[in-house]
């Protein structure tokens, strides 16, 4: 089986679904995990994770010693250091066939499960996104071309040494190998981004609850599996997790505001029904479907033209 590392550089504190997220890291025991952080680790004790004390000057430094550059990211922008980990952190990276970089606002089902062997045989890239890179699960092939071919790309250096988020790991790579690939390379570095793995915002936007992971495994309301959860667009609603990091639940259930392990005295659904912030969401939703709906708005969009039309002939 192909050994994989995936890496998590994050400065700053933990968010409140930190504990969903690192027990499901866990659940993947046949994933290795590194984080290099600044964030409280007591009591994170699992096998296949490994914590870096680290702060964001220190990355700095070590960052621009590998590349050769003066690098001054924030805790925000470094994410534009990611395709370079291959590089950058090769003494943790080695004896691994495949290192990734991925990020917390995610909780993980099955990863092997749907990242196979033989599909890895395949490419040298890998991402979760369909035609492009996901700066929350990309995956490269440890090896030394891979591992350089940020390099390629002509403004490597400034979007690495400049202090601002240049979108690097995912527009600015994706694009790239998309479009701006040298020919001369193109069919040697073989990038797999034919579906998409990913349960992304707009599968949220439609779906706020009936999410549940039970031991590893991630479900929705009707029985599907799915590899992971991406809740970007939630973040500013999950303030609320029943367990602690380093609780190791079998099961729970997870939506806009939080994530349970324990039943509540008041079902999720009457929750979310009264949540004013649902309901306005809901109404704004249904009004942009009905927007899009040209047939029935026909008449309003194009009122001349039906006024017009539906003039009596004489």
């Amino acid at each position: 089986m192909n050994r994989i590392l995936l890496i998590s550089t994050y400065f700053g504190s933990w968010p409140k679904w930190f504990p969903a997220f690192i027990v499901s890291c866990a659940r993947n025991q046949d994933v290795d995990w590194l984080f290099l952080t600044d964030c409280q680790v007591a009591g994170l004790d699992f096998p296949n994770i490994h914590f870096i004390s680290m702060t964001m000057s220190e990355f700095n430094s070590i960052s621009s010693r590998a590349l050769g550059i003066r690098v001054q990211k924030h805790p925000y922008s470094q994410l534009d250091l990611r395709p370079a980990y291959g590089e950058i952190l090769s003494e943790f990276s080695a004896g691994y066939d495949f290192w990734g970089h991925v990020d917390v606002d995610v909780i993980w089902g099955r990863i092997r499960h749907f990242v196979t062997d033989p599909t890895l045989e395949e490419c040298d890239i890998f991402s979760s996104r369909k035609d492009c890179l996901a700066g929350h699960f990309t995956l490269y092939r440890n090896s030394p071309v891979v591992n350089a071919i940020y390099r390629l790309h002509p403004e490597w250096k400034c979007i690495m040494g400049e202090e601002s988020y240049h979108h690097f790991d995912e527009k600015g790579m994706g694009i790239f190998l998309k479009y701006c690939f040298p020919k001369d390379l193109r069919g040697k570095i073989r990038v797999q981004w034919s579906s998409a793995l990913v349960l992304d915002w707009w599968d949220l936007f439609c779906r706020r609850s009936g999410w549940e992971w039970r031991n590893g495994e991630l479900y929705d309301r009707s029985g599907r599996e799915h590899m992971y959860i991406h809740f970007m667009t939630w973040k500013p609603h999950m303030q609320y997790v029943d367990f602690k990091a380093g609780e190791q639940p079998e099961r729970f259930r997870i939506n806009h505001r939080g994530v349970w392990s324990k039943p509540t005295g008041f079902p999720d659904r009457l929750r979310l029904l009264f949540s004013f912030r649902f309901l306005a969401e809901s109404y704004l939703r249904y009004a942009a479907w009905y927007w899009v709906d040209g047939n029935r708005w026909s008449r309003f969009l194009r009122p001349r033209q039906h006024a017009k039309r539906d003039q009596p002939k004489v």
